[in-house]
């Protein structure tokens, strides 16, 4: 689905559930908010805000994790995971009964990024960059996010640090998953909030 052309009453969030059809209603999205510098993955500026049309509090299993500081440093030391119900290797969906997954990725330095990328590319892309100062990549030896957003435990609390953008391909060995780095829109996730709020 093209982020541009992204209409509220296409998606349904599905909210405490550990599998994905478990019976529970469906929330309803009522505004999507793509960012204004979106083009494509690959170009940055890869994150889209979407407004619920109802509450989650009140539902069980549901805990918030918080928005990432601008001063956090995520490194290789901290804790991060994935979760969701997406494709669980490159050529394989969630199989049934589309239990939600979880798996343990280290970040990786942004540096060392763009160098696996230009060696798994055959340098095809030489003297352009690929991993730009908005995005954070992680995962390593075979495990890596296939469309999962990605938190990390920092001084005992759960944070969101980066939504899956792109990658070559989905969990290859020695390619990570690159992310949109969350704490890079928080001036536009701030000014969102407060303006449909």
């Amino acid at each position: 689905m093209c982020w541009i052309d992204a209409d509220p009453s296409a998606f349904r969030i599905h909210v405490g559930e550990v599998y994905l059809y478990g019976g529970k209603e469906l929330l309803k999205v009522s505004r999507v908010v793509i960012h204004p510098d979106f083009v494509h993955a690959g170009l940055g500026s890869d994150v889209a805000l979407l407004q619920l049309a109802d509450s989650v509090q009140s539902f069980p299993n549901v805990k918030p994790v918080k928005l990432s500081s601008e001063s956090l440093e995520i490194t290789k030391k901290d804790v991060c995971w994935v979760t969701g119900w997406g494709a669980v290797t490159m050529y394989r969906s969630l199989p049934p009964p589309y239990r939600l997954q979880q798996v343990q990725v280290k970040v990786v330095d942004n540096a060392l990024c763009e160098e696996l990328y230009h060696n798994a590319t055959k340098h095809r892309d030489r003297g352009q960059r690929l991993i730009l100062q908005d995005m954070l990549c992680a995962g390593s030896h075979g495990q890596d996010a296939c469309y999962w957003p990605l938190v990390c435990n920092v001084t005992g609390s759960w944070t969101l640090v980066g939504v899956v953008s792109w990658g070559y391909g989905c969990a290859l060995r020695d390619i990570p998953g690159v992310y949109a780095r969350v704490q890079s829109f928080l001036p536009w996730i701030t000014q969102q909030m407060q303006r449909f709020s």
